[in-house]
């Protein structure tokens, strides 16, 4: 019931620390940390994206990419982005937003005009402080798509399943600070599973898209 945290390179997949996920999140066997979810940053800016009437929408002969300047400054702002793929490969886009810009309210857009996978893309060495393993060891898909197991933040959370949840969760994996953990405490959360929401931003993506990206 949880967002899907993605490394950002094509196969093969590096080579996972084993053992429990560390700290913040949930998937059992986990660790209780001494860290609230008071810590972890809020967005600049939660509003969603506005939804204007196609009568206000100014027309266009043709599709048109954005200036790539424009683009990552508008990323860096917490805006969307739809990242497109080539036609001759997967013909797809992708939309991105920073995950520590992701609040609920742009959580609950994306799931509400997209479909397939919420993932989350994590760089492998931050994949590796915090545990999180490879959903496979031996990847036999044959597109390569690198997923790690799927996740819920601990604290502040309930089921991992509502867009309050699942931003929380994407804002947590993109704060870079971990405590140490204390002592092993039993997990008592649910088992984690996939949402049916996103697909991977990762190259060759066997879902239709929309993903939450750092």
């Amino acid at each position: 019931m949880a967002p899907v945290a993605v490394h950002p390179l094509p196969s093969p997949p590096i080579n996972l620390v084993s053992g429990p996920t560390k700290s913040l999140f949930t998937c059992p066997p986990a660790v209780l940390p001494s860290m609230t979810s008071q810590a972890i940053p809020a967005p600049s800016t939660s509003a969603r994206p506005t939804e204007r009437p196609n009568s206000e929408l100014s027309s266009r002969s043709k599709f048109q990419f954005d200036d790539m300047e424009e683009a990552l400054a508008a990323f860096g702002r917490g805006e969307f982005l739809v990242v497109m793929d080539d036609e001759s490969r997967e013909n797809e886009g992708d939309l991105i937003i920073a995950a520590s810009q992701c609040s609920t309210q742009k959580m609950a857009w994306m799931i509400r005009h997209t479909s397939g996978f919420i993932c989350i893309a994590v760089p492998g060495e931050r994949l590796q402080e915090l545990d999180i393993p490879m959903m496979v060891t031996e990847n036999q898909d044959p597109k390569g798509t690198a997923y790690t197991i799927t996740v819920d933040y601990k604290h502040g959370t309930t089921t991992g399943i509502s867009a309050h949840d699942r931003a929380l969760t994407a804002r947590a994996l993109a704060h870079a600070p971990i405590p140490a953990p204390p002592s092993p405490v039993p997990d008592t959360s649910s088992p984690c599973a996939p949402v049916q929401e996103a697909s991977s931003p990762v190259p060759d993506t066997p879902n239709p898209p929309s993903t939450s990206a750092l």
